[in-house]
């Protein structure tokens, strides 16, 4: 499985290893507001989104591909390839929050998007955005996403219907 080192970590396949760091550094309400990421989030879901992982890299097919970003020895965020057809995928991403600002995640969406652009042969990336989650649509605009649209009470977000923005890119 792919494996990438950058100077601020490591983007590599989970492990069953990474059950209880993942749980420590995605548990935080500020980390998952603006994601579809269950609140509050439950060890058991952990354990789920690792064993969910680990069957996804055995497929021959792939139709999800889920990296852990590690940070000083232990996962501190996560990035997918996700609802992979024949030449376009969403991508999606969340980082622990005393890692913001910092950098880390527009490099390694530059990274991960190389990755699906050039091995994985796609010719478009999605990437469906909270409209309050302004660092997520920095990060994105800096890897060359161009907000494409918003789409109105699109999905449901904490209990509430909420639009979406979405921004795409495309080789």
């Amino acid at each position: 499985m792919v494996r990438f080192k950058l100077k601020e970590c490591i983007i590599r396949p989970f492990k069953k290893t990474d059950i209880n760091a993942l749980y420590k550094n995605i548990k935080s309400y500020n980390v998952i507001r603006y994601t579809t990421i269950p609140y509050p989030y439950k060890k058991k879901g952990a354990k789920e989104f690792v064993e969910e992982a680990l069957k996804n890299y055995r497929k021959r097919k792939k139709t999800d591909i889920v990296f852990a970003i590690e940070i000083n020895n232990e996962v501190n965020g996560a990035i997918g390839i996700h609802e992979i057809e024949e030449h376009k995928a969403k991508i999606g991403y969340w980082l622990n929050d005393k890692y913001w600002n910092k950098g880390i995640m527009s490099k390694v969406v530059k990274k991960v998007s190389s990755y699906a652009f050039n091995t994985l042969k796609l010719k478009r990336l999605e990437a469906p955005v909270h409209p309050k989650n302004i660092g997520s649509m920095k990060v994105l605009e800096k890897n060359g996403f161009k907000l494409e649209g918003k789409f109105m009470k699109y999905e449901y977000h904490r209990g509430k219907l909420s639009d979406t923005y979405f921004f795409g890119k495309v080789k």
